[in-house]
């Protein structure tokens, strides 16, 4: 059965394409025909994320697999996905010392407060601290949504670490 180029083209409701259907299973020269063809790209995420790069993986399809591996010029263990974090981390600021990546983001009312992660690859990251973790020294009591420590930025300078950032108080405060 022949199907026109349009309709190659439609998307289910969740975005995922032809590409994405045939990854699973599908042989590398349909696979080939879709992307080279038709012009679906294999790192194109449908609206839940998953590519059909993502899908051949998954589903162990090795030969699609090494298809897509050479289509996009990568293997599929050297790709990362963004966001490389999950959850909400606003406004960051990194700052690279030697090989380490240090990054703050802002946290508003959450304590502890404004938190440190640690990272050799700009990917993998993990948590290492908190700037501020005495709540006396935090003075986040009474704080309205959407306040708080905002948009801070880390430096490093002569050995020693620097975060300044920004603490939006009530509009009623004195």
């Amino acid at each position: 059965m022949e199907q026109s180029l349009s309709k190659l083209n439609e998307t289910d409701p969740d975005g995922a394409t032809a590409l994405h259907y045939a990854a699973a299973k599908g042989s590398p020269e349909l696979l080939r025909y879709l992307v080279e063809r038709v012009g679906w790209d294999p790192l194109r995420g449908d609206c839940k994320g998953r590519t059909p790069y993502g899908i051949a993986h998954a589903a162990r399809n090795a030969a699609g697999e090494a298809y897509f591996a050479e289509a996009v010029g990568a293997a599929w263990d050297d790709l990362y996905a963004n966001p490389v974090l999950p959850g909400f981390r606003p406004d960051p600021s990194i700052v690279r010392v030697g090989e380490d990546y240090y990054m703050v983001n802002s946290s508003f009312t959450w304590f502890p407060a404004i938190p440190i992660s640690h990272s050799r690859d700009l990917v993998h990251w993990e948590p290492v601290g908190h700037v501020l973790t005495d709540p006396e020294n935090a003075m986040l009591q009474g704080l309205e949504g959407g306040h708080g420590y905002w948009a801070p930025d880390i430096s490093y300078y002569n050995g020693r670490f620097y975060v300044t950032a920004t603490l939006r108080r009530n509009d009623d405060h004195p």
